[in-house]
């Protein structure tokens, strides 16, 4: 996975083993940071060049584990793993930020889909957890991108940032899954995509509104 070992590099290149130390030094001034050993130990690891960022935090967990029950439990193992993983989340989020600004440029490497997409009559795509990827570059290329589910929905999200917010989701009742799903036929062109993990959301009433066919008493939702 190039994100992965692309995010453990950076990582290694922002967390300088002068500036790591230094900083705790500061930190235990005023009673946080991290013991002397503990850091020394991190800074093993995550300078190895065969250990990406999630056996660095692994290899924190299980140390904090194996020493759970002792007199003296190594809490600052666990501390570290919950720092790197905050480290972690910001250099994400600033990939997808840059990202997010040119959409398209970043689902380039798909535009073989065209071609794969006019020999197959529909194109049947199984995916483990890469949906959004693959419909933005459907939308890109114009193509039809079918989950199946026939309806959709906007569904209530509260946030503690924005307040009450919703998410549009694509929706089926149990009635409908009965029936099968619906996806697109033989000789029509687009993509079927099933994702393999099925990651549903099951919801016991959808509004009348939200349906827009009356109440369901069963119904799943996909986001």
């Amino acid at each position: 996975m190039p994100l992965l070992w692309d995010i453990s590099r950076q990582i290694r290149v922002e967390l300088s083993l002068p500036a790591l130390r230094s900083e705790n030094k500061l930190a235990q001034t005023v009673g946080r940071g991290f013991p002397d050993a503990v850091l020394e130990d991190f800074i093993s690891v995550l300078h190895r060049p065969d250990m990406h960022y999630e056996s660095i935090i692994g290899y924190l967990e299980t140390d904090h584990l194996r020493n759970a029950r002792s007199p003296d439990p190594d809490q600052p193992y666990l501390g570290l793993a919950a720092w790197l993983t905050e480290v972690i989340y910001d250099q994400i989020y600033k990939i997808h930020v840059q990202k997010s600004r040119n959409p398209d440029a970043t689902v380039e490497y798909l535009d073989g889909l065209k071609k794969l997409t006019s020999k197959n009559l529909p194109l049947w795509v199984f995916s483990l957890n890469h949906d959004v990827v693959l419909e933005s570059a459907a939308a890109r290329l114009g193509l039809a991108a079918n989950s199946g589910f026939p309806g959709s929905a906007s569904l209530p999200l509260p946030s503690p940032f924005a307040g009450e917010t919703s998410i549009k989701v694509e929706v089926v009742t149990e009635e409908e899954m009965s029936h099968g799903l619906r996806f697109l036929q033989s000789g029509n062109e687009g993509i079927n995509l099933i994702n393999i993990p099925i990651q549903l959301e099951q919801v016991l009433q959808l509004p009348r509104e939200a349906a827009g066919r009356g109440w369901h008493r069963r119904a799943w939702c996909r986001r």
